[in-house]
């Protein structure tokens, strides 16, 4: 007797959902890591991202999608600057910000998404020390 074990596959739409639907939660939680970077709880907003989207199913013909589907996914909000501007109101406004740009908020979220758009279609997968040793590289670059 055989066992055929497959990967689970959906159709780019589905795919373009899936990763759409975390964007917000990766956005808000970029946010945080570049307005306070001392704060106690940014391992737990490193952690947020990576847990937020790890991996892409595979598409219906057993391949990963491309990286401009997963970009145009976790960049589908309609206007940036208000998807950021509208995120920044929802953070604590008890810590004091770093004093940032917009440029400069969008810079680091466009990088970060480029990044991770190219890590799940080359894998599939990414790893927690991957995801953290790139957020931390972005962010050091940032400031």
């Amino acid at each position: 007797m055989r066992i055929y074990i497959g990967r689970m596959t959906e159709s780019q739409s589905n795919i373009y959902h899936i990763v759409s639907s975390k964007a917000d939660l990766i956005l808000e939680n970029l946010i945080r890591l570049l307005m306070y970077p001392a704060d106690v709880r940014c391992e737990e907003w490193k952690c947020n991202i990576y847990s937020a989207l790890n991996r892409v199913p595979t598409l219906n013909n057993n391949k990963l999608p491309k990286p401009d589907l997963i970009f145009r996914a976790l960049s589908s909000y309609n206007n940036v600057a208000d998807s950021i501007m509208w995120q920044i109101d929802w953070i604590e406004k008890s810590l004091t910000p770093v004093n940032l740009r917009l440029h400069e908020i969008i810079h680091v979220a466009e990088r970060y998404q480029h990044w991770l758009a190219d890590e799940l279609s080359a894998d599939g997968i990414v790893i927690p020390d991957n995801v953290y040793s790139e957020l931390d590289s972005i962010l050091r670059e940032s400031r």
